[in-house]
């Protein structure tokens, strides 16, 4: 997972938020700006993690103090939780976001507090995005010679659950490798 990717699944984790909607959060800013906070989009008429336009680029001066442009990541998705939770224009649409669960909250955020034009298609992209940050992919390669000399190589592949936790561990199951012998 990139840093400000991971930085910012940290950061919104850290505001007490569960993994399924800190990823739907996240997963918008990702389709949105690639993760960048000073990104400019609609003609220049969108600015930041989350595109937004004059009227919640005010929201965000009234709610942080400060103008959007040149805002960091980190107080951008500050913002956006402070004004899902109370006070900012995703008052509202947030009360449908936070009570949504799973695969379902990237579709909410997409559909209440974007509101991308291609809202079906867009929620089906997001929910992918945010599902995928909860998982940890791991490939293992096994190489055996045989007495002949001969290689053979399995590659096994699992898809997991992030753990929650620093020093979960999970149990794999590797296949047992026919040799030749």
């Amino acid at each position: 997972m990139r840093d400000d990717v991971q930085s910012g699944m940290a950061q919104v984790q850290g505001m007490g938020v569960d993994k399924a909607h800190a990823a739907a959060i996240i997963a918008s800013a990702i389709r949105e700006s690639g993760m960048n906070p000073g990104a400019v989009g609609d003609n220049g008429k969108a600015y930041g993690l989350f595109q937004f336009h004059a009227d919640r680029q005010a929201d965000f001066r009234k709610v942080m103090g400060r103008d959007i442009r040149g805002s960091s990541a980190s107080e951008q998705l500050e913002y956006m939780y402070r004004s899902m939770q109370a006070g900012g224009e995703e008052a509202g649409p947030g009360k449908a976001f936070w009570a949504s669960s799973g695969k379902d909250a990237a579709r909410v955020f997409s559909d209440k507090i974007e509101r991308p034009a291609d809202k079906g298609k867009e929620g089906d992209i997001r929910s992918g995005i945010a599902e995928s940050l909860g998982d940890v992919n791991i490939t293992l390669h096994q190489t055996i010679t045989t007495p002949g000399g001969q290689s053979k190589t399995k590659t096994l592949t699992a898809k997991v659950s992030k753990p929650a936790a620093h020093g979960s561990t999970y149990k794999l199951a590797i296949p047992q490798t026919d040799t030749g012998n």
